[in-house]
């Protein structure tokens, strides 16, 4: 029982924290890339927002079970 209550809680933290970060994301706060052997910048921001995207989804729907 108390682990069940121990992991709910994990998740609700995981939660907020996908939720701050995709708001971040949205707003132009927080940018993500990746620097490729030659040199060039290549901006990760929108498949980092599809992640947070699905995990919230998926926590949401833990959540709720």
């Amino acid at each position: 029982m108390a682990s069940s209550e121990a992991y709910r809680l994990w998740a609700e933290d995981q939660l907020a924290i996908h939720k701050r970060l995709l708001k971040g994301f949205e707003s132009g706060r927080h940018t993500t890339g990746e620097r490729l052997d030659n040199g060039e910048l290549v901006d990760r921001t929108s498949e980092a927002m599809a992640d947070c995207r699905r995990v919230i989804a998926d926590l949401e729907a833990l959540l709720k079970s």
